[in-house]
């Protein structure tokens, strides 16, 4: 245990995911001890657990501008830098929510910044809970370079969107 403290664990705000698309930076791939009670008994062959701290994203876009360098996640006012140039598979970790009230993605491209300010639609509801990875695409359709979006509703189309446990 802790002594009755609880750890100070801090989500890395700037993290760079496999080049690859297959995980999350992995300084953002906090893991805890899971306290448990032990009996002397048991000390010869203990088993320790660990569950996870943060949540995942797994992020593709639809109408990706060209020359990607680089993400701006908002969630529920966290921000999150990710720095990957991919379109598809873009890992991130997360302070875990139940509910996502707010949350823009800002795709920064060799043109400019482009906006998309995610609002809940009602369709499907966006959350990120602990040590689940939330796969979701943004479609950026529309969307000019240094202006951002007003708020139009994200869709999550069944197989774009379900949860995984890792």
């Amino acid at each position: 245990g802790y002594g009755g403290l609880q750890p100070i664990i801090n989500i890395p705000t700037e993290q760079t995911p496999d080049k690859d698309g297959k995980s999350v930076d992995p300084k953002a791939h906090i893991l805890i001890y899971k306290d448990e009670y032990f009996r002397p008994s048991q000390l010869n062959s203990l088993e320790v657990n660990f569950s996870h701290y943060a949540a995942y994203g797994k992020l593709n876009l639809r109408n990706a501008p060209e020359g990607v360098e680089s993400y701006i996640l908002d969630i529920n006012g966290n921000k999150y830098i990710i720095n990957s140039s991919r379109t598809t598979d873009v890992w991130f970790a997360c302070e875990p929510a139940e509910v996502v009230e707010n949350m823009s993605v800002i795709v920064n491209a060799a043109a400019g910044a482009y906006t998309k300010k995610i609002v809940d639609n009602g369709s499907r509801e966006l959350k990120f809970d602990k040590g689940a990875v939330s796969k979701f695409t943004v479609n950026m359709e529309g969307i000019a370079a240094e202006e951002g979006d007003a708020g139009t509703p994200l869709t999550f189309p069944a197989n774009t969107y379900m949860w995984d446990t890792i």
